[in-house]
C-alpha cells in the first residue's frame, strides 16, 4: 500500500465464503478466490466495503491507470514506513522522473494527491518518518481547487483562517511558553502572538496549579527573546469561547487568537542563523506539537515541528523525561498585609548592596513587582524619589508603557535603600547594557533618571537633593517634555512661594501687594462656569486637560441603565448626579441629604466641575469609578481682587451678581491675574497636582479662593487694569473697594496699579451717586451693622 493515500476503490468482490470446513475453503481457493482468514482475503473484504456494489467508485479507473503508466513494469524505489493491521506492507513509493531515467525522485503518493485521485489518511500518515506534512499540503491544495475528487468540495464551516501577515518586533513580554507580545517595528503597535502549531505547559491561574515545565519554558523564551528583535510570520486566527472552559457564546463573545512562526536571527560561528522558536523550544521538551484536524490551518514549518519533537522524545528533554522539575520555592511579600514580613528582608538588601533580579510585572511607571533569586523573595520596588502621575491621570499611560518597555521581564540590578509603611522597598533600579538594548551594546538604563528625563515623572518634594535626579529633573523642565509640557518653572516657583505665604496665613491686599512688588504675577486664562454671587464664581482653568477628558469618559459611559446606589450617601460623598437642567451627567458631591422618606432619599449636591449646585433625586444618582473619583475637582472658587460686592438678600445685591453674569458668562475665555489665594479657616493645606502651575489650583472646590483681576482686554497692561471686571463692577456702583486690613500697608507695583485703578473708578460711581453710592458712602456705616464687612476676616 502507498503510504499515507487512499484511492477509490475498483468494486471487486470476494468470493462467498465457504459455509464450514476446510474443503470448503480448498473449494474456495481452486475458483480463484483468496482461502478464508488469511491477509489476501480481508484485503478483499475491505475493498467490497469500499464498493458494495461491485462498480468502480468515481475516479477509480483514473486513479489506477494513473499508476499503472507511472509504475507499471518500471524499477521503483520503496521507502517501508511500516505495517497495517492486516499485515499490508505500507511504503512510499518514488518513481523515475521520466522513462529509462537512472533516479526514482517523484513521491506517487504527492501526484496522486495533487490531481485529485487520491485522500490522505491519518493512520497511514503517522507511519511516515517525513513527507506527511508534504501530503497534507497537496491535499489541501486540491480541495481548494476542486480537483478530481474534490470537485463538489464544499469547505466546512470552521473556527480558523488563514494570514499572511509578516512583520519584525521587539518582544516586550513572554506571556508563556507559546504566547507572545511583540511591538510591530513599523507602528510601535504591541500584538499578541502564539506559536503557530505548538501548545506549551500551562502556567499557574487562580484555580489550578501550574503544569509540569510550565515555568521553565517561559523562563527559556525569556532569557533567548525578551527584548531583542525578531520576525514575525503569521499564518492563521482561531476563535476560542471568551471564557476557558465555557460553552461558546456569540460570534462577539468569542477571542480570536492570532498563530505565526517567530524567528531570531542568533550568532552561530561566524554567521548569524535564523533560528525558529518553536523548534527550540521542542527539541528541549518544553512543548508538544498539537495534532490538528485534516481541515484545520497549521504551521508552514510542521513537518520540521514534527521532527524536533522527535529529537526531544529521543534525548528524553523535558517533558519527555523521566524525573519532575524542581517545585519553585518563591516568597511573596507583595500581596496586602505583608509589609511586615516585607520589612524583614531590608537589613539583607542593605548590606548586599547592588542585588541581580528579575522585573516579573509593571505595576505603575515607577512601581514594579521584582523576585530577587538570591533572597527567594519577590518584592515590590519603586525608585527613591520619583512620582509618577497616578492612575488616568496626563501622562500616566506614557509612562507605564515606558517602564513596560524597558524594565518588563528583564534582568535589573538594585540598590536598596529603604522600605515604605506599605513594604514597597526604594532604592534605585538600573537595566544593564545587555539588556537595554536589542543589540546588548547600549547604555545602561537608570529607571528612576530615564523617567525624569522624559518628562514622565516628578521629584518628591520631601525627597533630599540627588545630584543624577536634579539634572534630569531640570533638563526635563528645560525642554518643557512631558508633564512639564504646560508647566512655566518660575510660574511654578511663584505659585510655591505664594502657596507657603498663604499657609502662613494673611494673603488680603496687602499680602498680594507684597507678593507683586518682589515678582511677575501669574496670568491665566479662565472660562466662569457659575456665579452664585457677586463675591463668588467658579471657574475653569482653560489649560487643564482634565476636565475635557473627565467630561469624555462620563460621555462614553451608559449610566441611564446603570444602577442607583443601593444605600443612602452620606454628605461629602462623591458620586456621579444627573443635572435637570440638560439631562447629562457629571462629577458631583453630596452637601445635604434629605432622607424624610429613606425609599426616596434626595441630595443636594455640588458638581465638583463646575461650581453649580441642585437637588437631585436618588434615581439620578451612580456611583463614581476609582478613575473619575481621583480626579480632583476642575471648578476653582474665585472672587474679584480688592472688592466687595452687597449679598444677594441686600440692595443692589441681584443687580450686582446680574453685572458680573454679564460680563463674564457665556462661555467666555478670559484673562485673569492670580492677585492672590485665600485659604478660609480650617481648611488642609492643598496637595501637589499633575499639569497645573501651582498647588491651590488643583485643590478641591471650596479649599481655595482665588482673588483675581479679570480682564477684558487682550493684555495684562496698566492700560487694560481700568477695563477689567473688578473696575466696571465698582463704577456701576454694584462693589466697593476693600480697604487693607489695619496695619497693613496700600499694595505697591503691579498690584498697586490694579488698586489704584478700582479706587478711580470707586471715586467715579461715589462722584456720580451710582448704584450703592446713591445716597452716600456705604463705607462710612458700622460694617458690623449690615455694611460691607472686610475681605474675610480672620485667619487665611
Amino acid at each position: 500500500m502507498v503510504a499515507g493515500v487512499q484511492c477509490p476503490g475498483m468494486g471487486r468482490r470476494p468470493a462467498v465464503a465457504p459455509a464450514a470446513g476446510s474443503d470448503n475453503a480448498s473449494a474456495a481457493a481452486s475458483k480463484g478466490g483468496p482461502a478464508a482468514g488469511t491477509a489476501a482475503a480481508a484485503v478483499a473484504a475491505g475493498a467490497s466495503s469500499t464498493a458494495g456494489d461491485g462498480q468502480p467508485e468515481p475516479f477509480a479507473r483514473e486513479a489506477r491507470h494513473f499508476t499503472e503508466i507511472r509504475c507499471l513494469n518500471r524499477d521503483v524505489k520503496l521507502i517501508l514506513e511500516g505495517v497495517s493491521q492486516f499485515g499490508v506492507l505500507v511504503c512510499s513509493v518514488h518513481y523515475p522522473s521520466a522513462p529509462g531515467a537512472a533516479d526514482a525522485a517523484v513521491d506517487l503518493g504527492s501526484d496522486l494527491i495533487k490531481v485529485g485521485l487520491g485522500k490522505a489518511v491519518e493512520w497511514s500518515l503517522n507511519m511516515m518518518t517525513s513527507g506527511a506534512f508534504k501530503l497534507r499540503e497537496a491535499e489541501r491544495a486540491a480541495r481548494q481547487s476542486k480537483t478530481g475528487l474534490w470537485h463538489s468540495y464544499v469547505p466546512q464551516a470552521t473556527n480558523s483562517s488563514k494570514l499572511s501577515d509578516k512583520f519584525t518586533g521587539i518582544v516586550i513580554e513572554v506571556v508563556s511558553g507559546d504566547c507572545l507580545i511583540v511591538k510591530d517595528a513599523s507602528n510601535n503597535v504591541e500584538r499578541r502572538v502564539m506559536i503557530s502549531s505548538i501548545r506549551a505547559p500551562r502556567g499557574a491561574t487562580r484555580d489550578r496549579a501550574a503544569e509540569p515545565w510550565a515555568a521553565e519554558g517561559k523562563e527559556f523564551l525569556r532569557q533567548r527573546l525578551i527584548g531583542k528583535e525578531v520576525s514575525v510570520s503569521m499564518e492563521y486566527t482561531r476563535k476560542v469561547p471568551a471564557m476557558v472552559g465555557a460553552t461558546a457564546g456569540p460570534a462577539s463573545e468569542d477571542r480570536v487568537m492570532s498563530f505565526g512562526t517567530v524567528t531570531i536571527s542568533e550568532k552561530s560561528g561566524l554567521e548569524n542563523k535564523e533560528n525558529n522558536i518553536a523548534e527550540l523550544l521542542l527539541m528541549r521538551g518544553l512543548a508538544q506539537v498539537i495534532k490538528h484536524r485534516g481541515d484545520e490551518e497549521r504551521s508552514a514549518h510542521f513537518e520540521d515541528l514534527i521532527n524536533a519533537e522527535d529529537v526531544g522524545k529521543k534525548g528524553k528533554k523535558g517533558q519527555w523525561s523521566s524525573k519532575e522539575p524542581a517545585a519553585p520555592r518563591i516568597n511573596d511579600v507583595t500581596g496586602s498585609g505583608s509589609a511586615a514580613r516585607a520589612r524583614q528582608y531590608l537589613p539583607f538588601l542593605q548590606r548586599a548592596g547592588k542585588v541581580s533580579g528579575i522585573v516579573e510585572y509593571v505595576l505603575g511607571g515607577s512601581r514594579l513587582k521584582i523576585h530577587v533569586p538570591k533572597e527567594g523573595v519577590t518584592l515590590a520596588f519603586s525608585p527613591s524619589g520619583v512620582r509618577c502621575p497616578a492612575r488616568e491621570e496626563p501622562y500616566a499611560p506614557e509612562a507605564l508603557a515606558f517602564t513596560r518597555s524597558h524594565c518588563l521581564q528583564r534582568d535589573v540590578d538594585i540598590e536598596v535603600n529603604s522600605v515604605d509603611k506599605s513594604g514597597t522597598f526604594l532604592g534605585s533600579l538600573r537595566v544593564p547594557a545587555a539588556s537595554a538594548s536589542p543589540s546588548g551594546h547600549g547604555k545602561a538604563l537608570n529607571l528612576g533618571v530615564a523617567l525624569l528625563e522624559n518628562g514622565l515623572a516628578k521629584l518628591h518634594p520631601s525627597f533630599e537633593g540627588d545630584h543624577e535626579l536634579d539634572a534630569a529633573q531640570a533638563k526635563a523642565q528645560k525642554h518643557r517634555a512631558g508633564l512639564w509640557e504646560k508647566e512655566d518653572p518660575e510660574a511654578a516657583a511663584r505659585a510655591a512661594a505664594a502657596a507657603a505665604a498663604s499657609a502662613e496665613g494673611d494673603v488680603g491686599p496687602g499680602a498680594a501687594a507684597s507678593n507683586g512688588a518682589s515678582s511677575k504675577r501669574e496670568v491665566v486664562e479662565v472660562v466662569v462656569t457659575d456665579v452664585t454671587d457677586a463675591n463668588t464664581f467658579y471657574i475653569q482653568l482653560s489649560s487643564e486637560a482634565r476636565a475635557a477628558w473627565v467630561a469624555e469618559q462620563l460621555a462614553n459611559m451608559s449610566l441611564d441603565s446603570a444602577p442607583a446606589p443601593s444605600s443612602i450617601l452620606k454628605t461629602g460623598d462623591k458620586c456621579l448626579a444627573k443635572f435637570a437642567a440638560d439631562g447629562l451627567w457629571y462629577r458631583a458631591q453630596v452637601e445635604k441629604v434629605h432622607a424624610q422618606d429613606p425609599t426616596a432619599p434626595q441630595y443636594d449636591m455640588l458638581f465638583l466641575d463646575f461650581g453649580n449646585k441642585d437637588r437631585v433625586p436618588a434615581s439620578a444618582v451612580r456611583p463614581s469609578p476609582p478613575e473619575l473619583a481621583a480626579v480632583p475637582p476642575q471648578a476653582h472658587l474665585a472672587a474679584l481682587a480688592y472688592v466687595r460686592a452687597p449679598e444677594l438678600d441686600a440692595d443692589y445685591g441681584v443687580e450686582a451678581a446680574q453685572a458680573l453674569s454679564e460680563m463674564v458668562g457665556s462661555g467666555k475665555k478670559l484673562r485673569a491675574i492670580i492677585e492672590a489665594r485665600e485659604r478660609p479657616a480650617g481648611a488642609p493645606v492643598a496637595t501637589k497636582g499633575w499639569g497645573n502651575t501651582s498647588a491651590a489650583a488643583t485643590a478641591p472646590v471650596g479649599q481655595y479662593k482665588l482673588l483675581l483681576t479679570v480682564l477684558l482686554g487682550d493684555e495684562a497692561t496698566p492700560e487694560d487694569y481700568n477695563d477689567s471686571v473688578n473696575c466696571h463692577l465698582v463704577s456701576q456702583g454694584l462693589a466697593r473697594v476693600v480697604e487693607p486690613r489695619r496695619g497693613r500697608p496700600a499694595p505697591t507695583g503691579e498690584a498697586g496699579a490694579v488698586y489704584e485703578a478700582v479706587r478711580a473708578a470707586q471715586d467715579d460711581a461715589r462722584a456720580d451717586h451710582a448704584g450703592i453710592f446713591e445716597y452716600g458712602d456705604p463705607g462710612s456705616d458700622d460694617e458690623d451693622d449690615g455694611g460691607f464687612p472686610a475681605m474675610n476676616g480672620g485667619k487665611r
